[in-house]
């Protein structure tokens, strides 16, 4: 089993993002039942056009600061191997639409900034993807 561990680096919009923290990636749909008006439970259940959402947490404000909100552009992170010889894992979001930018100050520690991207598509090309490197 192929096992990753740190993130080595991100980029959006071919800006690097510095001191990653943390990375995670959803696809998530609605289910739409569909029934008629003599039925009493739901006879087909379809699913809305799925959505994938990226959340990427920096230690530091600095480079969040300088992103505005509707920015696009890929999204892109390189995760380090566990194993000798291992290749690293990247994961590339397509058309990444930053749509949420929190920075959060603390009294003691760094501040950080947590980054929400929504992905589109091309067509119905699948806007992630991950290869080894």
């Amino acid at each position: 089993m192929t096992r990753f561990a740190n993130i080595v680096s991100a980029c959006f919009d071919a800006v690097e993002l510095p001191l990653p923290m943390s990375a995670r990636i959803g696809r998530r749909s609605q289910p739409l039942p569909a029934a008629g008006d003599d039925d009493r439970f739901t006879r087909s259940v379809q699913l809305a056009p799925a959505m994938l959402t990226a959340e990427v947490t920096l230690r530091g404000i600095a480079a969040a600061e300088g992103l505005t909100l509707g920015q696009s552009g890929d999204l892109s992170l390189t995760l380090g191997s566990t194993q000798a010889g291992q290749l690293s894992r990247v994961i590339r979001l397509g058309v990444a639409v930053l749509y949420d930018i929190e920075l959060t100050y603390t009294q003691q520690g760094m501040a950080r900034a947590t980054l929400k991207f929504a992905a589109q598509a091309g067509g119905n090309n699948d806007p992630f993807e991950a290869h080894d490197e």
